[in-house]
């Protein structure tokens, strides 16, 4: 195996963790949201928490590592489409990890307790989080779509 190939491996299954996890973190927060379980969306929170420090964060340095390594590794250009895509989905992710990852667990955990998994602040975090969690997902299918199909290429 080249040292290409296994930047690429490396890439792919940091870029897999990242979409896997986004697709099974909005799927189980609409299961908490939708039991209306305070228990549950106090759980999800703090397993969101534990995965955005264990899991997500070290997953997204090493993809945008291993993928910038690629591109210097495959020949490829900065410049092309699919790697301008991939580098503004990695951006987009880290502004929304930034802007509302990192606090949502802390906003969810004080609206529950201030008025249950029902109560109106809650209900609003619950909205706005799985929107963003859907969005995500889409943007991150969408780089995975270019790292495919290579537009431009």
């Amino acid at each position: 195996m080249s040292g290409y190939e296994a930047l690429v491996i490396v890439h792919v299954v940091m870029a897999a963790a990242w979409l896997g996890g986004g697709i099974v973190f909005t799927a189980l927060a609409f299961w908490a949201w939708g039991s209306r379980d305070p228990a549950k969306v106090v759980a999800l929170s703090e397993a969101g928490d534990y995965a955005g420090t264990r899991v997500f964060a070290p997953a997204a340095i090493l993809l945008l590592a291993s993928g910038a390594w690629a591109v210097h590794e495959g020949n490829w250009e900065y410049g092309d489409a699919w790697v301008s895509i991939g580098f503004a989905g990695w951006v987009i992710g880290l502004v929304i990890a930034l802007a509302w990852h990192v606090s949502e667990g802390r906003r969810i955990r004080a609206a529950v307790a201030e008025g249950g998994a029902d109560g109106p602040r809650a209900r609003s975090l619950a909205r706005a989080g799985l929107a963003v969690g859907i969005a995500e997902v889409i943007m991150l299918i969408v780089v995975v779509w270019a790292m495919v199909a290579k537009p431009g290429a």
